[in-house]
């Protein structure tokens, strides 16, 4: 197998890790983090959802803003839940910031260490799916490495 494929297929290796980590791991340990943040009452200032142009096409993201208390202490949040990334589909973020009308008094999830930390709801939801595609370029970058060593071990113990 020439020495080519096996670096492409550690650049696949490498970019499906980093996209798993981004994508999957780092919002499962945020939310598994956050199941001990203490509940607060809040007022939602600003809801709505933003889209985002790029050459591939428009991609959405829910954008909510809102205040809480802690201690006497006003805080302001935006963050919704810990998957930030924007994607495609319109609908399922515009019901969610119908369900978060500006006004309307919600709860958020508070850090209570560090009470500027703040998130509405740790569920991830079907969005976390996404999170599972890096595993392709795992899988297929892995397998490829695999089989490169296994012919070179092959010829290895064939020469001898």
């Amino acid at each position: 197998m020439p020495r080519s494929a096996i670096l492409i297929s550690g650049l696949f290796l490498a970019a499906g890790i980093a996209l798993l980590i981004a994508l999957l791991l780092l919002p499962l340990y945020r939310s598994w983090m956050a199941r001990s943040w203490r509940e607060v009452p809040c007022t939602i200032l600003t809801s709505k959802v933003e889209s985002i142009g790029a050459n591939g096409g428009t991609t959405f993201q829910i954008a909510i803003t809102y205040s809480y208390t802690v201690n006497g202490r006003e805080y302001r949040g935006n963050r919704y839940d810990f998957f930030s990334r924007a994607t495609a589909g319109y609908r399922s973020k515009a019901e969610v910031v119908r369900q978060y009308a500006p006004g309307t008094q919600r709860h958020c999830l508070v850090n209570p260490d560090d009470p500027a930390q703040a998130v509405l709801t740790r569920h991830l939801g079907a969005r976390l799916w996404m999170g599972l595609l890096p595993l392709l370029f795992v899988v297929a970058g892995a397998l490829v490495i695999i089989q490169a060593v296994r012919q070179r071990i092959g010829k290895t113990v064939a020469a001898q």
